[in-house]
């Protein structure tokens, strides 16, 4: 008999909350999302580097290879790079 794998989603929710009115951060309604994100730290380089190039990073970016530091800090940085895309393509401001 054939067990079946199953393969973890490359972006997972963890936490997706809605703040309605001021709050001890904002003045005014916000979202907090939290996401996990371990497609892009089992990614190959080049695929992560392909990433990072459909989504306009710097060409000098580089993923370093999975599981090491180096792709750990590309990861936070594709996340933040993707966080200030979305925010400005919605009009959010700081």
């Amino acid at each position: 008999m054939g067990g079946s794998r199953t393969v973890p989603a490359p972006v997972e929710l963890v936490e997706l909350r809605i703040l309605e009115g001021p709050n001890v951060y904002f003045p005014r309604p916000a979202v907090k999302l939290t996401l996990e994100t371990p497609g892009w730290l089992r990614a190959t380089t080049a695929r992560s580097e392909r990433l990072a190039s459909s989504m306009r990073m710097p060409e000098t970016t580089r993923a370093g290879d999975a599981g090491t530091d180096q792709r750990q800090r590309f990861a936070a940085r594709l996340g933040a790079h993707v966080t200030r895309e979305i925010a400005t393509a919605t009009g959010t401001r700081r």
